[in-house]
């Protein structure tokens, strides 16, 4: 199962492969909430963030 320690990997691995900026409006601030099957959870401050995450 994906844990915090996993999820804080995961955003590292995306700091290096995604522009600094899109990194920062994107992913910065979006927080593991859970996890379970083939769904993880994540959340994020906006409801345009979570537009742009779940399209990409």
């Amino acid at each position: 199962m994906l844990s915090q320690r996993t999820w804080e990997a995961a955003l590292g691995a995306l700091q290096v492969e995604v522009p600094k900026a899109d990194f920062a409006a994107w992913f910065r601030d979006a927080r593991f909430v859970r996890a379970g099957g083939r769904e993880i959870v994540v959340a994020v401050p906006t409801v345009f963030a979570k537009e742009i995450v779940t399209r990409r």
